[in-house]
């Protein structure tokens, strides 16, 4: 997915100029450099996974996710974030797909983390699941960068989960991934950002009568 990413931001279509023009964005490749050297893929060299620790506030214990942190604070006094946004492997669901904050500290914004997974979906939909996507905060994941980030007052913070299973939906039923889908999500991702985030009155007026 970060190469989709990458491939779509550094492209001359119009689309990734305009979002170059919009925002800024901030790619972390990796967080856990010292744990995959070694053959992991989700904990450190230490054995901690590194994303249940994002409400550490001790800079030694785990620098990676301290700095990000530093950076994300920066960036939100300097500018604003419009979205946070983890990319993970699933090892055991099916598709792709979001999980997000659900918004009950603010009732005018009820809902509204739902809105740019919708998006997606009717932008993916052989490959993203809005129906596996959660809102729901659990206990044991108030140490996620999600979670965290979110309580820090970025309302549109996710995680996009990429099942190494394959896809259960649309044309693509009972098939593996290949590359090219997961470079394909980092694109439909940008394009949907585009579409989230477009001015025109006519379109938000649209967005919200989109079916759940």
């Amino acid at each position: 997915m970060m190469k989709g990413f990458m491939d779509y931001l550094t492209g001359d279509s119009e689309q990734a100029k305009e979002l170059r023009d919009k925002f800024i964005f901030k790619l972390v490749p990796m967080l856990n450099p010292d744990g995959v050297i070694v053959g992991n893929n989700r904990c450190s060299l230490t054995g901690r996974d590194l994303n249940r620790q994002y409400r550490t506030v001790i800079r030694e214990t785990y620098p990676s996710i301290w700095h990000t942190k530093l950076m994300i604070r920066r960036l939100m006094e300097e500018c604003g974030i419009v979205m946070y946004c983890d990319l993970h492997a699933h090892s055991r669901k099916h598709n792709v797909f979001i999980y997000g904050c659900e918004n009950k500290r603010y009732p005018e914004k009820r809902l509204y983390e739902q809105v740019f997974p919708l998006m997606l979906h009717k932008n993916a939909a052989d490959k993203f699941s809005f129906e596996n996507c959660k809102f729901r905060i659990q206990k044991s994941k108030e140490g996620t960068g999600r979670v965290v980030i979110w309580m820090m007052g970025v309302c549109n913070s996710y995680t996009m989960e990429a099942s190494f299973g394959g896809s259960t939906i649309g044309s693509r039923v009972d098939t593996h991934f290949s590359a090219q889908d997961y470079e394909n999500i980092g694109r439909a991702f940008c394009e949907t950002l585009l579409d989230f985030c477009d001015e025109d009155p006519c379109k938000v007026s649209c967005l919200f009568l989109l079916p759940v």
